[in-house]
């Protein structure tokens, strides 16, 4: 990806890199510039954008963030839509989160641009409440690098389930093994 100041004859097909404020309209972020787009940014006075040339191995910041989420199981979990280099994971079940740090440490020691975060190990959790987040923090990624960290985390899915928790519901009969989050092998809950 090249990042960086583009003059507006150079412009069509770049991604923006800020949302864009023009009297009669608004460019969000992310946003892919087409020629109509520039004729309304010429004419707002403006002569250059910022924002960035996608190059043949980049993979956009939603699809990026979109791949990752779709690494892990399902079961028990929902995804937001991917929004901004965004995809939140929240839970559909009242448990116990549960997350093996050093797969989390090395999900993000994969590239600087592509971030794992989540709530606390053993934290208790509602349905609906968000629990991880994945993030892509530039406007697209290396798919060389993407394809890395989604096949850890289908590793770790083969290996012990991705994700997992404790069930805290009154009718549960002691602790049910429900699928939340849990990444790695050394579960007490798997």
């Amino acid at each position: 990806m090249k990042f960086g100041q583009f003059s507006i004859a150079e412009a069509d097909g770049l991604v923006l890199a800020h949302t864009l404020k023009l009297p009669e309209r608004q460019f969000c972020k992310g946003h892919i510039l087409q020629a109509a787009d520039l004729l309304q940014i010429k004419a707002a006075g403006l002569s250059d954008v910022t924002g960035v040339r996608m190059e043949d191995d980049d993979a956009g910041e939603d699809e990026a963030a979109w791949m990752l989420s779709q690494s892990i199981p399902a079961e028990h979990l929902r995804f937001s839509d991917a929004k901004t280099g965004r995809v939140n994971v929240y839970a559909t079940v009242k448990g116990v989160f549960a997350v093996e740090k050093a797969v989390v440490d090395q999900f993000n020691a994969i590239d600087q641009a592509i971030t794992f975060a989540c709530v606390a190990d053993h934290s208790r959790v509602n349905s609906g409440d968000m629990v991880a987040t994945f993030k892509i923090i530039p406007l697209a990624v290396s798919r060389k690098q993407l394809g890395k960290a989604c096949a850890l985390l289908c590793r770790e899915a083969l290996r012990s389930p991705a994700i997992s928790a404790t069930c805290c519901q009154p009718d549960c009969n002691g602790t049910a093994p429900i699928e939340v989050l849990r990444y790695g092998q050394n579960s007490a809950h798997s």
